[in-house]
């Protein structure tokens, strides 16, 4: 995540996303695996919501210092 934002990537950031999604959405259909992959989801997302919000905040912090 953080490497797709420094180098401007924010198409590979939806892509892992998706990509985490897609392979977790099969657990959700069967019952006794659906609470597991529930909190999977809602985990990956915090951490990819955090690792989006540090990488902008740091962006944009060393564009701030670079400023004479």
């Amino acid at each position: 995540m953080l490497a797709f934002i420094f180098t401007g990537q924010y198409e590979g950031i939806g892509f892992l996303v998706a990509a985490k999604s897609i392979f977790r959405f099969g657990g959700i259909s069967e019952t006794d695996k659906r609470k597991e992959s529930e909190y999977i989801l809602i985990g990956s997302l915090l951490s990819f919501g955090l690792a989006i919000f540090i990488g902008i905040l740091f962006k944009a912090l060393a564009r701030v210092a670079a400023i004479p």
